[in-house]
């Protein structure tokens, strides 16, 4: 073998040599594997420990603070996670545009459960920075995500108009059953993530279109457009169609359009379907105030009671 060829060869074997070591022998590596471990098991508070071992030898390693930010999100410890998150970007500057993108969105949902909605949206806006070939490795289906969350927070400051359009470009995107390989080699990103997302709802990081029809119509009532929101609400139940929400929305609509047949059609649905829920929400809903001295009504009421 010729030394052209001999020394990078040496030099790529001295490379992989150390990167086994580090992924799987070192202290770091070993306490990497052990929270990945953990995490999958659903030790979440354990595994959490095993990041902070991992911190004191690693305390720049900014994809720890990350998966440590995911884990107490994981635990409903949201503030804590909005500061891990923080030391993760602080401490990430020099890394690529993907992972930083990834940390800004998921610190915006840790904001969005502490009701802290306008710095939630500005850090959706941060992660919407990827450029170029960026976009390929995060993949279509995380803007969609974005967008998505990015109108449930300006839908709980009552901008319904602009969480209507953000439900849009949420929809338009077509990619929602999609989940691209991300940074596989840097901490094992989408083992954790799908991992935490499997086990938790709060970090269900992959709403359906039902989800985003269900909010847009939400909005659409609040924007006294029913006709529209009952348009989204039907669609929904053409593929559910025992869905009570649905039909409880539809008679909300349809009372504040005044059409009492199928205000009680759809409440009946609703009932029949699902009665402990909206047995006692009817009698105080507002939406039909107007029908509280209707003889159909209170039948309807009464034989549910």
């Amino acid at each position: 073998m010729s030394d052209d060829i001999l020394i990078p060869f040496l030099l790529l074997t001295i490379l992989g040599t150390y990167l086994v070591y580090s992924v799987f022998f070192s202290p770091h590596g070993i306490l990497r594997k052990q929270s990945f471990k953990l995490c999958k098991s659903k030790y979440y508070f354990e595994a959490i420990n095993t990041l902070e071992q991992l911190l004191k030898i690693l305390p720049y390693y900014s994809p720890a603070w990350f998966y440590r930010g995911l884990l107490l999100s994981a635990t409903e410890q949201y503030i804590e996670a909005v500061e891990s998150y923080n030391t993760a970007i602080k401490y990430g500057a020099n890394y690529n545009y993907n992972f930083r993108s990834k940390v800004w969105y998921n610190k915006g949902l840790a904001l969005y459960e502490i009701k802290n909605y306008h710095d939630c949206i500005a850090n959706y806006d941060l992660a919407f920075q990827t450029p170029g070939f960026g976009l390929l490795l995060v993949g279509r289906s995380f803007f969609y995500r974005i967008w998505y969350h990015r109108g449930l927070a300006l839908h709980k400051l009552e901008n319904y108009t602009e969480a209507i359009h953000n439900y849009d470009r949420a929809s338009k995107q077509h990619l929602y059953p999609l989940w691209s390989g991300i940074d596989r080699c840097v901490f094992n990103f989408r083992s954790y993530e799908k991992i935490l997302a499997k086990n938790n709802p709060s970090l269900k990081q992959k709403p359906d279109i039902y989800s985003v029809w269900k909010s847009k119509s939400l909005a659409l009532y609040e924007l006294e457009r029913y006709e529209e929101a009952i348009n989204y609400l039907d669609l929904i139940l053409q593929e559910r169609s025992n869905y009570h929400y649905c039909f409880y929305y539809k008679a909300r609509c349809y009372a504040r359009l005044e059409k009492i047949d199928m205000v009680l059609e759809n409440l009946q649905q609703s009932l029949y379907i699902n009665q402990g829920k909206y047995q006692e929400q009817i009698k105080i809903d507002s939406a039909f105030d107007a029908l509280r001295k209707n003889r159909q009504f209170k039948n309807l009421l009464k034989r549910f009671e």
